[in-house]
């Protein structure tokens, strides 16, 4: 009787081991400046589309994982007799066609990488998380600024290669290159272990 139940000890172990390794506990997901400012007005329709549909595969098979949208805090300084003003700029709520959902966490940055945030630092220590995954644009700019930043602050940072653009396409193997370089890792949704 003593072997049974240590037979169905040892398999419970290797079930709750396998299913802990299919789904990464201390991760969440960034999506990266994914505002319509960006999405609509300077990718074409067509990158947009294929960005968006990418990235809102990469949430469904995140989920329940933390997924992090990180805005850019915009701004535009317009000079007139009146005066000096700043104001918001135009398009710079999410791409409404993003898989978002109300109690997804929204942080907005002024700087270019999102680990300049205290209140996403202060996210990420709360929900201990010790790996991030990114999915946005631009490669070069505040993407790639943010997994520089998050590698130098001791994160594991996943890149998912097909979530991410850069302003010139023709750019982003060489930029994908750079970010490994620096310490990054660069993956595809199948490789990544994120599944639904």
């Amino acid at each position: 009787m003593n072997k049974k139940l240590l037979l169905i000890a040892v398999l419970f172990i290797q079930l709750a081991s396998a299913s802990a390794q299919s789904y990464p506990e201390k991760s969440a997901l960034l999506i990266i400046d994914m505002q319509e400012q960006f999405t609509k007005h300077l990718l074409d329709s067509i990158e947009s589309g294929e960005l968006i549909s990418e990235i809102n595969t990469a949430i469904r098979r995140a989920r329940p994982m933390e997924v992090v949208f990180v805005q850019a805090n915009m701004k535009v300084l317009s000079i007139s007799f009146k005066g000096i003003k700043v104001q918001p700029a135009e398009f710079i709520e999410l791409d409404s066609r993003l898989d978002k959902k109300d109690d997804d966490a929204v942080i907005f940055k002024d700087e270019s990488s999102a680990f300049t945030v205290p209140g996403l630092m202060d996210y990420l220590e709360d929900n201990r998380i010790e790996h991030v995954y990114l999915a946005g644009i631009f490669l070069g700019e505040c993407l790639s600024n943010t997994a520089i930043d998050g590698i130098s602050r001791g994160y594991k940072v996943s890149i998912l290669k097909e979530c991410v653009r850069p302003k010139k396409v023709k750019k982003s193997e060489k930029l994908l290159k750079e970010l490994i370089d620096q310490g990054a890792e660069v993956i595809s949704l199948e490789e990544s272990g994120l599944y639904y």
